[in-house]
This record gives C-alpha cells, sequence and structure tokens, in this order.
C-alpha cells in the first residue's frame, strides 16, 4: 500500500507458505519482511509527504530477509514407519 496510490503504511510483515509434504513434518518456508522481498523505508515513505505522519515515531525500517525452511530436521526414520 506504500507504494500504491493510497500511501498508506499497511501490508504484510511477514509471509509463510507450506505444502502437504511439508505440513506433514510440520515445516514450512517463512520470510520475515514482505513476502514480495521488497523493503519498507521509512524515509522513503515520509519524504513522500504522508497523511500518516502521526505514526512517524512507531514505523521503524523493514529490509526484506531470505525465505528459511522452518520447523525440525528430519529424523532418521520417516514418520509412521
Amino acid at each position: 500500500y506504500d507504494r500504491g496510490r493510497w500511501k498508506a503504511p499497511f501490508g504484510a510483515l511477514d509471509g509463510m507458505v507450506t505444502d502437504s509434504a511439508l505440513a506433514r513434518d510440520l515445516r514450512a518456508w517463512g520470510r520475515w519482511g514482505r513476502p514480495c522481498g521488497m523493503d519498507f523505508s521509512t524515509k522513503g515513505f515520509f519524504r513522500e509527504g504522508s497523511r500518516y505522519a502521526w505514526v512517524k515515531d512507531w514505523l521503524q525500517d523493514l529490509p526484506h530477509r531470505p525465505w528459511v525452511l522452518l520447523g525440525e530436521a528430519k529424523a532418521g526414520k520417516e514418520r509412521g514407519k
């Protein structure tokens, strides 16, 4: 939203995805920061003259982080065998 016509400080702060194989092992891919990989810069956001200036003291930059596989590593034996 901050780069679209609304210029609002809203949107996802992290993302998680999984599939049936990963879910079976209680695993998922996760990312801290925007799921699309774009950074959020408060300097860039407020430079454009936002009507949300009242939240300036609370907002922080949010650099993207890489996707990581979350959950425990698989044990030597497969589940259910």
